[in-house]
């Protein structure tokens, strides 16, 4: 829970899956805040909409 009280769900939920084996976001490591180790030809960015 963030200081606003909104919940954020990273990617939206959706269940990364390479070669078979399930990828824990919480385990991964992020290269130059887009790309996921472990996770070939995938990047996310996070971005704030003004109020």
């Amino acid at each position: 829970m963030s200081a606003t009280g909104l919940n954020i769900l990273a990617i939206g939920g959706v269940a990364l899956i390479v070669d078979g084996t399930p990828i824990v976001l919480e385990d991964t490591l992020t290269y130059t805040s887009m790309m996921l180790d472990g996770v070939p030809n995938f990047a996310m960015t996070i971005a704030k909409a003004p109020c």
